[in-house]
């Protein structure tokens, strides 16, 4: 049996824990790191897909878009992307109630198979626009407000819907071989 003197053996107790020590920093950093370059990707195909001109789902070459039998169409409200604007007071963008249910009925446009991003937008700009008339924004000041928020929020969705768009229909169609059937 090897005797190693009490110098020799505190070196090497004092160098397992550190190497202990290291690899719990080292376990608790890479989830860190993963999380980080899943947020990259995400950013980089969020850009992406800002930058097309054209925002739409197909399916590779061969198969066809077909409703997701069971799918049930989701809504957020009016937030995507990580941000969240509503009605509430806590909400870092305050909205008028009404441009929720706007956004409902948005968020559920873009979340049935094979609608068109655009229509859902115009659909969109159109009920932001009829709330914006109702008599509570009559006067002069409180209409220009309104305005300019319905402005804001169909410029975002015109802007960067292109991804949560996208990530819809995923959610509602699926891609099958064979002819195009009725959706």
């Amino acid at each position: 049996m090897l005797v190693l003197p009490l110098t020799t053996l505190a070196v090497l107790e004092e160098l397992r824990s550190s190497l202990g020590g290291a690899r719990a920093y080292l376990d608790s950093l890479l989830p860190l790191l993963s999380d980080g370059i899943k947020a990259v990707q995400r950013f980089e195909e969020f850009v992406d897909n800002t930058l097309e001109e054209d925002c739409y789902h197909q399916c590779p070459r061969g198969k066809v878009l077909q409703a997701r039998p069971g799918h049930l169409q989701t809504s957020n409200g009016c937030g995507s992307l990580d941000f969240i604007f509503d009605d509430s007071e806590n909400s870092y963008i305050h909205v008028e109630k009404q441009f929720s249910e706007c956004c409902g009925v948005h968020d559920e446009c873009y979340d049935t198979c094979s609608e068109d991003k655009d229509l859902c937008d115009l659909s969109f700009r159109k009920c932001l626009y009829r709330i914006c008339r109702q008599d509570e924004h009559a006067r002069f000041l409180d209409n220009k407000k309104c305005k300019l928020k319905a402005k804001l929020f169909y410029m975002a969705v015109v802007g960067v819907g292109c991804t949560p768009y996208k990530d819809a229909q995923k959610a509602a169609c699926q891609c099958v071989r064979g002819e195009k059937q009725e959706l």
